[in-house]
């Protein structure tokens, strides 16, 4: 007798497709970085921009990621368990996510646009080399900022994860908005090679007044959290990546390292407010001695819930 296994929904494989693509984005700008630094006129800019983000993920990482998700879903029961329709609500968050972080971004530059500004002190920042190759690194953020909805379990709470994202992303723009500060850059010669060029892209597309806190870093460190608390080992490589976004926001001169301080110091009361504060405080209530109304309404409710989970939960093998 063997086991028959129902094949995923198309909304599974449209979330592991968006993941597979942003990792494969992720992969081409590190690599179009260091064939920037080797050959700085080899690539045009359309080639380039094809190249991080159609070449390589379609080309290896798209069909890598999607050839192990039909083989773990082969053979991994646990990993089939979902409720119908969670991949697809998981997308949504993704790009909702992306959508409200840029659009808020852009409209808040545009209102503090014409206002005076306030600049920081750079010394710390001078005494940093200004290295154009790490506005690829910097960029990544848009794409790391999506990964934890696209990897994180049902468990871990819808809510919680917008939750976590709005409060990592709204004190940001209220201080763009409040206390509007600025900061002198370099000149940069698009000519010079195409890492030059990308920088110079985003000077032109990102104006110098959305500087403290720094909200790429409050999204990075926020994103690198929630895989934490997705999955420990991969949460540790998601924090220290946030750390290198952080960093190659002082070698661009995006943000003063007051900024990025401020950024990740934001993202971690938001982590803290969400889950650890939630813990603290369900542990307490849990302690408390229960009346015996409240335990048989809690009994209650939750074989509801169960019978209902139940009920809901999709077949995915069947026997034959």
């Amino acid at each position: 007798m063997t086991e028959r296994v129902a094949p995923p929904r198309w909304d599974f494989w449209a979330r592991r497709f968006l993941l597979a693509a942003l990792l494969g984005t992720i992969v081409g700008q590190w690599l179009m970085m260091l064939v920037g630094l080797l050959v700085p006129h080899g690539f045009g800019h359309l080639h380039s921009i094809l190249f991080c983000c159609l070449y390589v993920p379609l080309g290896a990482v798209v069909p890598a990621v999607l050839w192990w998700s039909r083989r773990r879903w082969r053979r991994d029961p646990a990993f089939r368990e979902r409720a119908r329709g969670s991949d697809l609500r998981w997308t949504l968050l993704a790009l909702g996510a992306f959508v409200v972080w840029s659009q808020s971004y852009t409209l808040v530059a545009w209102l503090v646009g014409g206002r005076d500004l306030h600049y920081f002190p750079a010394t710390l920042e001078n005494a940093l080399p200004f290295w154009p190759p790490a506005t690829l690194v910097y960029l990544t953020v848009y794409w790391f900022v999506l990964l934890p909805p696209l990897l994180a379990p049902d468990a871990l709470g819808r809510r919680r994860v917008v939750a976590a994202y709005a409060l990592a992303l709204l004190p940001c723009l209220l201080a763009f908005l409040v206390f509007p500060v600025g900061m002198h850059r370099p000149a940069v010669d698009p000519d010079a090679g195409i890492l030059e060029w990308g920088l110079w892209v985003v000077y032109r597309t990102d104006p110098p007044r959305n500087c403290f806190p720094s909200s790429h870093c409050a999204m990075a460190m926020i994103a690198g959290l929630l895989l934490f608390e997705i999955d420990r080992r991969l949460g540790r490589l998601g924090i220290l990546y946030a750390c290198l976004i952080g960093l190659s926001t002082l070698l661009t001169r995006q943000h003063y390292l007051v900024d990025v301080l401020a950024g990740f110091a934001v993202a971690g009361a938001a982590w803290w407010m969400v889950f650890r504060r939630g813990r603290e405080r369900a542990a307490t209530y849990s302690a408390e001695p229960a009346s015996p109304r409240s335990n048989a309404a809690h009994s209650s409710s939750g074989i509801g819930k169960a019978c209902s989970a139940a009920g809901n939960a999709p077949a995915r093998t069947s026997s034959q």
